[in-house]
């Protein structure tokens, strides 16, 4: 293998080696390298990310706490392969104002362009997906404009963009009127978000296009989803799987389920596919081809933390944060998220799951409170909720009465007044009470 033999002509004793600068690299002239640091730092960086292509993020990440020339080593591959000014530039020349533009506006980036950021791999979809909140829209929606972009309405919206922001607003109810329903991102044939009878968030999508070569890289198609509530929030509550809730924010990139997603390569299913024959949503074929797996409810998923710790919140201990700025130098817990959205993680075992998903995704306390009365005897959900008074308020769910229990009752003793037990009459065989 070609790697092997790059190992063996470091052992050897390989003296050309580039050279590194002690200043950053403190003690590495006093430290005996071993053939792994030899390798990173000694050649050229398409070796290194061919070496560094059949490994997983979490194991890459591992290797920084090993030594001051690992962490340097991968410090340097990280500012390569997760660089999001190298990997947006397709679509803005100028990528840290656009950057710049979307913390200022509280929007998000998600979709096919932030699992390919994660995955290091060059899937792109064909659009752009930014989530805004209402605030953000119209300043948004004139920075494309600004970039080239031309705002495509639709039959039934205002041609001019900034009105029909204007009147988006007005036009959210819950659910959608129909004049607004022709723009819901939920009709897209992708099948992305929930159905509309399951939806609690409202949404409204404008298409903007840029005239570009046919041979073109640069992207031509963005679609700025307008929601009602936390761009983080609505992609939570409302995506197809966990495999796509990575979001790509002004100053960071954050992964909820990343072990799922990129070291097993699964996408476990979270919304209703009632609607789909055989519980096969148009999106999976994509992801497939994709190099990922996907999970139903008739599948078994991977056993990992993110299934089995249900209490979550934006930026946890199993979130991945992963910041733009690659200094090397930064306090882990640096970057500043300012979502930090409560939800829970539910699976089939806890009877609240959509039907043909694997998992239910949510708002913190919704489902798992219905699951609690429903199966009281779920050992996660006891220790949180399991109270005298609720016990007291439904005996039924508590203390369940068995069918043994139920016969007994009708054939059992009675109590007279003055505190003897005596046979009840079903029981008595001379059926007048005597010895």
């Amino acid at each position: 293998m070609e790697i092997n033999r790059y190992l063996d002509g470091l052992r050897q004793g390989c003296r050309q080696i580039r050279s590194y600068d002690e200043r950053y690299v403190p003690g590495m002239a006093y430290t005996q390298l071993s053939p792994l640091e030899l390798l990173l730092l000694g050649h050229d960086a398409k070796t290194v990310d061919f070496f560094f292509s059949s490994w997983t993020p979490d194991l890459i990440m591992k290797l920084r706490s090993l030594s001051s020339s690992l962490f340097f080593a991968v410090e340097a591959y990280a500012s390569r392969k997760w660089n999001i000014n190298t990997h947006l530039r397709r679509w803005f020349h100028d990528v840290p104002d656009f950057l710049r533009k979307l913390t200022a506006c509280d929007a998000v980036v998600s979709g096919s362009e932030a699992v390919s950021f994660f995955d290091r791999h060059s899937f792109h979809g064909h659009d752009l997906d930014i989530y805004v909140p209402l605030h953000g829209l119209l300043p948004l929606g004139r920075y494309l404009k600004f970039y080239g972009f031309a705002y495509q309405a639709t039959s039934r919206s205002h041609p001019l963009f900034d009105a029909a922001a204007m009147m988006l607003p007005s036009s959210l109810r819950y659910p959608l009127p129909p004049s607004a329903q022709s723009i819901t991102h939920g009709q897209r044939s992708e099948g992305r978000h929930a159905s509309r009878q399951d939806a609690t968030y409202t949404f409204a999508t404008f298409n903007f296009v840029r005239s570009v070569g046919r041979n073109s890289v640069r992207g031509h198609h963005v679609q700025l989803i307008a929601v009602s509530c936390d761009p983080i929030e609505y992609i939570i509550n409302n995506f197809h799987s966990t495999g796509v809730m990575n979001i790509l924010t002004g100053t960071h990139a954050l992964c909820l389920f990343p072990h799922l997603t990129f070291v097993d390569r699964v996408m476990v299913t979270c919304r209703d596919l009632a609607r789909y024959a055989g519980w096969e949503a148009p999106w999976m074929s994509k992801y497939r081809q994709r190099g990922f797996q996907v999970c139903t409810a008739e599948d078994t998923a991977p056993e990992c933390k993110e299934r089995f710790i249900w209490r979550r919140k934006v930026g946890d201990r199993l979130t991945w944060v992963l910041p733009y700025k690659r200094t090397g130098l930064h306090p882990k817990n640096s970057v500043e998220i300012s979502c930090q959205y409560a939800f829970e993680v539910l699976d089939t075992s806890y009877d609240v799951t959509p039907i043909g998903a694997a998992l239910r995704v949510g708002p913190r306390f919704v489902y798992s409170s219905i699951s609690f009365l429903g199966n009281c005897k779920s050992p996660l959900l006891d220790t949180d909720y399991q109270s005298v008074e609720l016990a007291a308020a439904f005996p039924h769910f508590f203390y369940p009465m068995s069918d043994d229990d139920s016969a007994n009752s009708t054939v059992g003793t009675e109590v007279e007044e003055d505190g003897t037990e005596t046979e009840s009459a079903s029981e008595n065989d001379d059926g007048d009470g005597s010895d």
